[in-house]
């Protein structure tokens, strides 16, 4: 995977960005890439994090395969 982005931005940054714009009763993140560590650093506490694989992180919860993931999103979704 190749990923070129500008150094001082990255997902924490423009999800702060959008997150300024109003407030979110729910709000759920997933990742499985170190570049979803930005993301998860900066969300409320509220926030739902999701970190897909086994690889230490800043989500609050960790799914060890996507179809743990899946498994969880069809019960949220109900």
């Amino acid at each position: 995977v190749l990923e070129v982005k500008c150094g001082r931005y990255d997902k924490g940054q423009a999800a702060l960005s959008i997150m300024k714009e109003k407030s979110y009763d729910f709000i759920l993140s997933a990742g499985d890439d170190n570049t979803d560590e930005d993301l998860f650093k900066i969300l409320p506490e509220h926030a739902y994090s999701i970190k897909i694989g086994k690889s230490p992180s800043f989500a609050r919860y960790n799914a060890i395969h996507y179809q743990s993931f899946l498994k969880l999103l069809e019960k949220i979704a109900g």
